[in-house]
């Protein structure tokens, strides 16, 4: 009996909350301010020129320029350029929000002839008041190119930078024009935007080795050996490089390391010494180096050539004859004075300077007038013992 009595009160209860909430949410609905319907935005009135002409107003219920272009029957041969209260204004792009606008187009082409009374048009008598005066911008044709071709660009501007602006054509990043920005518009030339671009770019190069010269205290002398090859080196260059419509126009050094150093190519030279015995007809000789050599002969009155002056004063001041040997000027200033045997002509002395023959090892044997040899051949100069001090001695024989 108390269970169905409590759930009779519980049932209640419920029922009393659900008129309490009803109840309040209607008080609630009465005292709240009525919200007011949204207003449609007034379609504006247009006044039109094309070109300059004044077309009058019209009011088609387009919203944008080109729905009103296109209502009013106006075709035209490209996109035409349009301002909007001497704003640059897209085609696609709503009339901002107010009762009179001015539209202004320029055409890129012939300027077409609107038809009789299209939708919109409206006598004089019926026209709304006119906008604020406003100053309807003077409109300048100038030709642009692009690698896309030449165009007409009309724009109310002083400046080419100005004119470029108001299509959106101002050079970016890097570009440039072929005129300055702050030139009159209309420019007198073509306006050109000339495409600039770089990159850095790295580049390698090879350092040559060089070559140097170790004694060799085991090889005998006049003989040569590579010790190490060499290495050439490596130098990296960062370059800045410039394009003006993709054609390379300028190379810039910006900085240069050595990746890899060189390392010389590194001979050996003999430098042993042996004294040995040679059988000749003159009898047996001593001597400590033997170098081939290719031969010529002179006397003195063939030191200057055929038919030249003579002369037989030596570089050493001995008279020119037979045992005085010339050599090349790098030979001779070690060697002034040294004692040789040649086989065939006999034994001499260095005491002259020759000019050489080529890059031959070269030696010139004197003769006098009367007992004159011609010489054209290669042969053996024997340098006879003893040898003269390590500094006295050229150690490489330069041709």
């Amino acid at each position: 009996m108390n269970r169905e009595r409590a759930r009779r009160l519980w049932l209640l209860g419920v029922l009393l909350a659900l008129l309490w909430l009803g109840g309040w949410f209607w008080t609630y609905r009465q005292s709240a301010p009525a919200q007011p319907s949204p207003t449609p935005t007034p379609l504006p009135w247009v006044y039109l020129y094309v070109d300059g002409q004044d077309l009058g107003p019209v009011r088609t219920g387009a919203r944008t320029p080109g729905q009103l272009l296109a209502r009013l029957g106006l075709r035209f041969t490209r996109p035409p350029q349009v301002w909007v209260n001497d704003q640059p204004w897209d085609l696609e792009r709503p009339f901002p929000p107010q009762e009179t606008l001015i539209l202004q187009v320029a055409t890129l082409g012939p300027t077409p002839t609107p038809g009789p009374l299209p939708v919109g048009w409206v006598p004089p008598e019926a026209w709304p008041p006119a906008p604020a005066p406003t100053a309807l911008p003077t409109l300048a044709p100038g030709t642009w190119e692009s690698p896309e071709g030449s165009r007409l660009l009309y724009a109310a501007a002083t400046f080419v930078g100005e004119a470029l602006a108001q299509h959106g054509l101002a050079p970016q990043g890097l570009d440039v024009l072929n005129v300055e920005e702050d030139a009159p518009w209309p420019s007198e030339e073509p306006v050109q935007a000339i495409r600039v671009t770089e990159e850095i770019v790295l580049e390698q190069e090879t350092i040559p080795y060089e070559a140097k010269y170790e004694p060799l205290p085991e090889e005998p002398i006049d003989t040569l050996k590579v010790v190490h090859p060499g290495t050439v080196g490596i130098k990296a260059k960062e370059v800045l490089v410039r394009y003006e419509d993709g054609e390379e126009v300028d190379r810039i050094p910006l900085g240069e390391w050595v990746l890899q150093p060189p390392k010389p190519r590194i001979i050996g030279y003999g430098t042993k010494i042996t004294i040995q015995t040679l059988e000749t007809p003159d009898g047996p000789i001593q001597y400590w180096r033997a170098v081939r050599v290719y031969a010529t002969s002179y006397s003195p009155c063939r030191v200057y050539g055929p038919g030249g002056p003579c002369d037989d004063i030596t570089a050493s001041g001995e008279r020119l004859r037979k045992g005085i040997i010339a050599v090349r000027l790098s030979w001779y200033r070690y060697m002034k004075g040294m004692r040789v045997y040649v086989p065939g002509y006999g034994f001499g002395i260095i005491a002259d300077v020759g000019g050489g023959l080529g890059d031959r090892l070269w030696i010139d044997l004197g003769f006098s007038e009367e007992d004159y040899e011609s010489w054209h051949q290669w042969t053996t100069l024997y340098f006879l013992a003893p040898p003269p001090p390590p500094d006295r001695i050229l150690w490489i024989l330069p041709p």
